[in-house]
């Protein structure tokens, strides 16, 4: 038996908040597991403001939640073909960014925010794609071992970089967030931590106080 791969063209959406054509500060938002782009856009909607524009794409493999049934999820991807699924949804997002910049103001800076398995995604992003991040928000999620240190280092080194996560996230580890900011001062990243009392999810609280800070010029 051999494995063959062919590129195929599809369509893909993704979700805006805000007005383009004022906006300073544009976010892109990745969600996590199991969701979809404009729920997740919802958990921002309360952080919107003038000149802040919120990107959400939507993961390009949607599922059931219930075997067949039941509320829909959209997964960036799995362990299986795993190389081409990183490749496709970095060109992806690629798109997504050119499209959204093609409207934007002159000077407009771009972050990234990734929550749960989206850390995972706009990491691989800002280490193997064409976007330009002024900061990075890590959400409840690691940065993928494959991801390689002297790459990720110079994309985000000089950069604003925030590592968030709840005090009784279960995915979590005992220390995560200090290890993470560990990880990126190391990398020579600008890296601060924010944590809140809850469980695996937003907090628009946080949310509110760290989108402030990372715009800060």
């Amino acid at each position: 038996m051999n494995e063959h791969h062919l590129t195929v063209q599809r369509t893909a959406r993704y979700f805006t908040l805000g007005d383009l054509t004022q906006a300073r500060h544009i976010w892109f938002a990745c969600h996590g597991y199991g969701q979809l782009a404009a729920k997740f856009l919802g958990y921002l909607a309360t952080s919107e403001g003038v000149g802040r524009l919120f990107v959400a794409p939507e993961a390009l493999s949607r599922f059931y939640h219930d075997q067949g049934r039941g509320p829909v999820g959209a997964s960036w991807m799995t362990r299986e073909d795993r190389e081409s699924e990183i490749s496709d949804y970095v060109s992806y997002l690629d798109l997504v960014y050119q499209a959204i910049l093609a409207g934007a103001p002159a000077g407009a800076r771009c972050y990234a925010l990734g929550f749960s398995q989206g850390v995972a995604t706009v990491t691989r992003w800002a280490v193997l794609g064409e976007a330009m991040f002024s900061g990075i928000t890590l959400w409840a999620g690691s940065v993928p071992t494959d991801v390689d240190g002297d790459q990720l280092s110079s994309r985000v080194r000089g950069k604003r970089v925030a590592v968030v996560a709840g005090d009784s996230d279960s995915f979590l580890s005992d220390g995560w967030l200090s290890a993470e900011q560990a990880r990126f001062d190391a990398l020579g990243a600008d890296c601060e931590q924010y944590g809140f009392h809850g469980g695996h999810r937003l907090d628009r609280t946080v949310l509110a106080r760290m989108l402030t800070a990372m715009e800060l010029e």
